[in-house]
């Protein structure tokens, strides 16, 4: 199940901030491991190709400092929920996936301990 499973509960700004509160858990996380300019680029890396299909993730900003999805809030004018909650989903999987390439599972299992324990936000 999803968030946007739930309509009419959840609308673009409830799964925006969520995917924004997922963000900023794993640059956090993985930053202090793997630096933030190798995180920054992994991340381009991974916009440039889910946004072949999810157009509205090139708005993403990526920096040394994490990512922000502010500008998504104002160019999403005709996208679904379920789009743009499986747009977010594939480019996290896109993401862990480019981490598994290049350190395996030292990354990806220190991020599902940690994950596991932070709180979704109401």
């Amino acid at each position: 199940m999803t968030l946007s499973d739930k309509q009419p509960y959840y609308s673009s700004e409830d799964i925006i901030s969520a995917y924004q509160d997922i963000f900023e858990n794993v640059w956090n996380m993985v930053s202090d491991i793997v630096g933030e300019l190798t995180l920054e680029l992994i991340v381009k890396i991974s916009i440039k190709k889910v946004a072949t299909a999810f157009e509205f993730l090139k708005y993403i900003e990526v920096s040394s400092e994490g990512i922000s999805l502010d500008n998504i809030k104002k160019k999403i004018k005709n996208i679904s929920l379920k789009d743009l909650e499986k747009g977010f989903q594939s480019l996290f999987s896109e993401i862990l996936t480019n981490f598994n390439i290049m350190w395996g599972n030292i990354i990806i299992k220190e991020l599902a301990l940690k994950l596991k324990n932070v709180p979704i936000k109401d």
